[in-house]
């Protein structure tokens, strides 16, 4: 496989402009490659008379070299066509790197911000005598709730989960910054997984292509 420019490796823009660039050559390869058929076709229909006649000589040539010309013309389709199937695949793959680093930003923002509320954590668990886990921080609640069992409203806040059941209409618990966070983190890594797998599934119609590689035969 090529090894693709530079440019793939810089931004989404420059990659869609080298893009641009290969398929606007290709279309010109598939003009140029239309009329030397047109001239094949032209000499081809008087060569044989001039052959006849003694005369065919610079036209064996001439006929030689277009042919040539076209079968260069064709493997050069062929290799813009390829270029540009894995210039667009590259492109993908950076906007699933591009994804996967915001994740480990915001899996980094976790870390700092779990080893922060770790420590008030271990300071409240010397205080209260239990032993916290993160798992309290989603257990504020919020809205109309009731006591059980006599259900009465509001309940005392130091009642535990156990001991309350929430209004249907807007009882809740709230959801803490790393919780959001962590759902973040995991919806992110997510979606960079689901672009990675659309990788090997491109087409070269998908890459902006005028045809496929038969077309070049």
């Amino acid at each position: 496989m090529q090894l693709l420019p530079q440019i793939f490796r810089r931004s989404p823009e420059d990659a869609d402009a080298e893009i641009n660039r290969l398929l606007e050559r290709e279309q010109e390869l598939v003009a140029e490659r239309q009329a030397k058929a047109q001239e094949i076709a032209a000499l081809e229909q008087r060569i044989g008379q001039e052959y006849l006649d003694g005369d065919g000589e610079a036209s064996l040539t001439d006929l030689t070299r277009l042919r040539v010309q076209v079968e260069a013309i064709n493997r050069a389709i062929i290799a813009a066509r390829d270029r540009r199937l894995e210039a667009t695949r590259a492109k993908v793959r950076g906007r699933a790197g591009q994804i996967r680093r915001q994740a480990e930003e915001k899996k980094a923002e976790l870390d700092t911000l779990n080893s922060e509320t770790g420590a008030l954590l271990r300071k409240l668990a010397e205080l209260e005598g239990v032993d916290y886990d993160h798992s309290i921080l989603s257990s504020q609640r919020c809205g109309d709730w009731y006591s059980l069992p006599n259900f009465r409203r509001p309940p005392e806040e130091w009642l535990g989960p156990s001991d309350v059941s929430p209004d249907p209409s807007n009882g809740r618990y709230q959801t803490p910054r790393s919780r959001r966070l962590r759902e973040e983190i995991e919806s992110l890594f997510a979606e960079a997984a689901k672009v990675e797998a659309e990788v090997d599934r491109i087409t070269l119609e998908e890459a902006s292509g005028i045809g496929d590689r038969s077309a070049a035969a």
